[in-house]
């Protein structure tokens, strides 16, 4: 049986399924500010989970908040990258 996984590396999808309260409750701590319970989160899974996309769209709302510059691994120039691409 050949692997059903196909990798890809956080490539976003058309649209972000299931994903809605984690999403949400990162923003309300973003709303919130320091001390907020929803700024610490912990992203697990196994692998194809989609955990990649998730810091991505979590990167893409702390953009949107005007916060974001120095994100941990660049998630934001991943985002920026993404914005440029799909424009042109």
């Amino acid at each position: 049986m050949p692997n059903p996984f196909k990798p890809t590396a956080g490539k976003m999808p058309p649209i972000l399924i299931g994903r809605e309260n984690v999403v949400t409750d990162f923003a309300e701590g973003l709303e919130n500010g320091a001390g907020a319970p929803s700024r610490l989160m912990l992203v697990s899974g196994q692998r194809g989970y989609g955990k990649t996309v998730l810091l991505v769209e979590l990167a893409r709302v702390t953009l949107s908040y005007g916060a974001g510059d120095g994100a941990p691994n660049g998630l934001d120039r991943h985002v920026r990258a993404n914005r440029r691409r799909k424009r042109n």
